[in-house]
């Protein structure tokens, strides 16, 4: 036993001082020659940038780390491979004899970088045969056995500029067992998330490096979800020339790739795909491609063929035969919801035998019970550009819904139908234009659009010539596109010629006419020079309709029902401007003139009108009494709906009159209305501009009378302003309110002069700011109004107790002049004169409050023993004022009775004798009044400017 422990003893301490000596020799000779045969063999410089050594424990290894290889020059990254650690598994005995033999080389944490250059392609002066030929003056050969990597990642950039694809190796095993026997292949990893497992058995190592024979290759294995087989064999391995062979796989359905794709893929089941790839030509080709879905429904599909250059893409010659059905593979395949289709057919051949990459054949499309057919024949010449376009499409359609639903499209569009249309679709010179194109929706019977004619380019509308067809038998038929309720009119047709020969698009000529004598007709001819900008508009037509709220209806606008209405005239101008002239008939009215509109973007609307009118009947333009039946003579104070209107204090809409600018002259020789009322030569201007209203040259005559009137409105600053300067003439009161109220509450001849001016933006303000003078004279009046009746009834009942009041107090001759200052008008003259009393005021009227403080002494014409006539004071607001009769006056008027009577065969002696001073009638009392009218000066505006006119 002791010699055994003795040898033992020496064997360890043998391998002890081997494993010394190894760690103690330098290996910087060794690893300069490793580093420069792995250079010679890549072609690219090799760098073991960190340990370098041996372990003879446990066999013979040689270990690495840090090694890189420097990528080719012109690639975005410096190193073309960088590797963790390199474990080489030496046989010994051979190393002895000068020759680097390894059993396995072992990689770990490997990065790969696979770029192109500048001109996008790949290129690697590799010398493979260094690493199996002895080089003549070296002493040391280099074999390898089998390769092992783990954690391997690979960078692939396809062209420059292109994303980056990365695949991770989680093995990959090259192993010849023996050395000259065959190599075999194991990689598993994914790519970009896609799982690949493949195993491959590939000839011997010496056959791969100097090929005797076509080199054998055979593969399986699974990619992504598909099983892949192919066994071939290649010629010249090392230049991948020769290459011939078959590939086969199966996929379970095209839905696994959605996340490849980035996109939900129809279910379709088991795909199987057959071909031989081979470059026995120089380019790699695909022959007897064979792609085929092993079940008929949703999806049949078969694909047959070949490519002749798999790297350019050329030489290809591919026919498809398909047919899908089912709502929800046709919206899959189409990306939105299309569910009226049923069916999709194609029969395409794919071809670029003339030089550019086409596609022929034959596309249909049906929807659920027929309600949809589209059918393209034809093809693209030139896949790439989508150009070189030669198509026939034909389109059936049950209306306009389906149609929408079919294309996409989200708006409703109403039921018009069937649809059929029909045309060329081509492309020779880079545009796509439509030939041939005949279109028809609807029927005549209901509502129908027929087009006709060609657009070399449809994308920029060029080329056109269209002729068109359109009409409806109810205009309520289009509700849905109008998207509201028009009127029931009809039957409306007409046509249309769209060109662009001119420059732009344009209509060139259209009709539309229609309707039905007895409520509305339409007839027009016009043109529309360019379309895109709506310019140079003309039209020229006729309208009549029973009355203008069906016009209102027509337009969507709310119009009063006066009519009938009639209209003859000519339009022109943009989408800026329109200018019209013509004839106008409301009912009895005539109006003759001119007008235009210009409502530019980023400026007000401008409205310009001259009219002039033989006769305008006021109920013909919409003035017409209120129609409330009321009693006349009910005593009743007003109602806060009134009380608001006359008195509210919120603010006034000034800033409508800075939204627009309007110029409008009329002249009309006769203006007549209820009761009589004519007025002649009837003139007026109106001006709006810069926020300012004018309303000057109003001037009117009737028999006996006069009206003359400007009115001012000024709000281009904080406070607007207001001026108006009014003289009236001999006019019936009751004649002109009866053309605003049904039964009138004052009648009288006024003769009326006022100038005032107010400024604020409230009627509380205007009111309490009003400052200027008003003088009027009303002869032959009588009260009706309620609350004058109610107001003069309480005013005799305390001063004249005997006097006897009729339910229409008439007061012969009423005179009052007024100066307002602050809101506040002071009574300057004051006399109601009746036949039996008269009435005579003095006080204020403040009129922005809304007070009286009035004293109204009454004086009775023939007073009997027992009258008596006593002053009242009325004061508080006007809605509700109070009477005080002054009771100091009461004595004095019984005195002056009493007085009276005794006095009265006097009296009459008086007014006998020459130089005597009788009593004035009421006639006489007016006529004074009248004849002593004052000149009322009017207001200048704050800009200076004399508003003329009024006196």
């Amino acid at each position: 036993m002791r010699p055994l422990f003795i040898v033992a003893i020496a064997l360890v301490a043998v391998l002890a001082a081997v494993e010394w000596l190894a760690e103690s020799i330098g290996f910087e000779r060794q690893h300069r020659l490793l580093e420069r045969k792995l250079s010679e063999a890549i072609g690219l410089e090799v760098s073991i940038r960190g340990d370098l050594h041996l372990e003879l424990l446990g066999g013979l290894r040689l270990v690495a780390t840090d090694v890189v290889v420097a990528n080719l020059s012109g690639r975005p990254s410096p190193h073309l491979v960088e590797i963790g650690g390199i474990d080489l598994d030496l046989n010994a005995w051979q190393l002895l004899r000068g020759v680097v033999e390894v059993d396995a080389l072992h990689l770990f944490d490997t990065d790969l970088h696979v770029e192109p250059d500048a001109e996008g392609r790949f290129r690697l002066a590799a010398n493979v045969e260094a690493l199996t030929e002895e080089p003549p003056r070296e002493p040391v050969a280099l074999r390898i056995h089998a390769v092992e990597a783990e954690g391997l990642r690979v960078f692939y950039l396809p062209r420059p500029g292109d994303a980056t694809v990365s695949a991770r190796f989680e093995r990959l095993s090259v192993r010849a067992e023996p050395l000259e026997g065959p190599l075999h292949v194991v990689v598993r990893g994914e790519v970009d998330g896609g799982p690949f497992d493949l195993r491959a058995q590939l000839g011997p190592l010496a056959e791969l490096l100097e090929p005797s024979a076509p080199y054998p290759l055979r593969l399986q294995g699974r990619v992504l979800e598909a099983k892949l087989e192919a066994e071939g064999t290649v010629g010249e391995p090392r230049r991948l020339r020769g290459l011939d062979v078959a590939i086969s796989g199966t996929l379970p359905d095209l839905a696994v790739l959605s996340h490849a794709f980035d996109r939900e893929l129809p279910g379709t089941g088991p795909i199987r795909v057959s071909t031989r790839l081979t470059n026995a030509d120089g380019p790699f080709a695909l022959r007897d491609l064979r792609i085929v879905t092993e079940r008929a429904k949703p999806l049949r599909a078969e694909i047959t063929g070949s490519i002749a250059d798999l790297g350019e893409l050329r030489g290809i010659e591919l026919e498809l035969d398909m047919h899908a059905e089912g709502p929800e593979l046709l919206n899959r395949l189409a990306q939105r919801q299309i569910d009226v289709l049923r069916s999709f057919d194609a029969g395409l051949t794919v071809s670029d035998g003339d030089g550019s990459l086409g596609i022929e054949g034959e596309m249909h499309a049906r929807g659920r019970d027929d309600s949809v057919a589209i059918d393209l024949v034809g093809g693209y010449d030139d896949l790439s550009g989508i150009s070189e376009i030669d198509v026939r499409a034909g389109l059936r359609a049950r209306n306009t819904r389906i149609f929408a639903r079919a294309l996409g499209v989200q708006r409703q569009l109403p039921d018009i139908g069937p649809i059929v249309a029909n045309g060329r679709l081509r492309d020779r010179d880079g545009t796509l234009g439509v030939d041939d194109l005949e279109l028809r929706i609807g029927r005549h019977d209901d509502t129908w659009l027929e087009l006709r004619g060609s657009i070399r380019d449809v994308i920029r509308m060029a080329g056109v010539q269209l002729e068109a067809s359109f009409g409806t038998v109810d205009l309520r038929h289009l509700r849905v596109f109008l998207e509201r309720e028009p009127p029931a009119l009809g039957p409306f047709q007409g046509t249309a010629s769209v060109s662009d020969r001119d420059g732009s698009l344009g209509i060139e000529r259209f009709e539309v006419g229609g309707g039905d004598a007895e409520r509305l007709r339409i007839d027009l001819v016009g043109t529309v020079d360019d379309l895109r900008e709506t310019d140079e508009i003309t039209v020229e037509g006729s309208l009549s309709a029973h009355d203008l709220a069906l016009v209102g209806q027509l337009f969507d606008v709310d119009l009063p029902e006066i009519g009938p209405v009639e209209f003859e005239g000519r339009v022109t101008g943009s989408n800026e401007r329109m200018v019209s002239d013509g004839t106008a008939r409301l009912d009895e009215t005539t109006l003759h003139g001119k007008w235009s509109a210009s409502f530019a973007t980023g400026e007000r609307p401008r409205l310009w009108a001259r009219l002039v009118s033989p006769r305008i009947r006021l109920r013909d333009v919409g003035i017409e009494p209120r129609h409330e039946p009321r009693d006349r003579l009910r005593r009743k104070r007003p109602t806060p709906a009134r009380e608001e209107g006359l008195f509210g204090s919120g603010p006034l809409p000034f800033e409508w009159l800075r939204k627009i600018d309007v110029d409008v002259g009329l002249r009309a020789e006769r203006v007549t209305g209820r009761s009589g009322l004519e007025l002649r030569d009837v003139k007026q201007t109106l001006y709006i501009k810069d926020g300012e209203l004018v309303i000057r040259d109003f001037d009117a005559r009737w028999r006996g009378g006069h009206l003359e009137a400007e009115l001012r409105i000024d709000s281009r600053t904080p406070d607007p302003a207001l001026v108006l300067n009014a003289e009236v003439t001999e006019i019936d009161v009751a004649r002109l309110v009866s053309q605003f109220e049904d039964e009138p509450e004052s009648a009288g001849i006024i003769d009326l002069s006022v100038g005032l001016r107010a400024e604020g933006r409230t009627s509380t303000e205007i009111r309490s700011s009003l400052a200027g003078r008003v003088w009027v004279v009303v002869r032959d009046g009588v009260a009706t109004s309620a609350y004058v009746n109610e107001f003069l009834r309480t005013l005799i009942h305390l001063s004249i107790p005997s006097l006897r009041v009729h339910e229409a107090i008439a007061v012969g001759c009423t005179v009052g002049e007024f100066g307002v200052e602050d809101g506040v008008a002071t009574v300057e003259t004051l006399v109601l004169a009746g036949k039996e009393a008269t009435i005579t005021g003095q006080g204020t009227v403040d009129i922005g409050r809304g007070k009286y403080d009035l004293r109204l002494t009454p004086r009775v014409h023939d007073p009997g023993v027992l009258s008596v006539a006593v002053a009242v004071d009325v004061s508080g607001p006007l809605r509700d004022p109070e009477f005080r009769p002054v009771h100091r006056t009461i004595a004095t008027s019984a005195a002056r009775a009493v007085v009276s009577n005794l006095m009265r065969p006097g009296r009459f002696v008086v007014r006998s004798l020459p130089g005597g001073a009788p009593e004035e009638s009421e006639e006489d009392f007016c006529a004074r009044a009248q004849a002593s009218r004052p000149e009322i000066q009017p207001f200048i505006a704050r800009d200076g400017r004399p508003i003329s006119g009024a006196r």
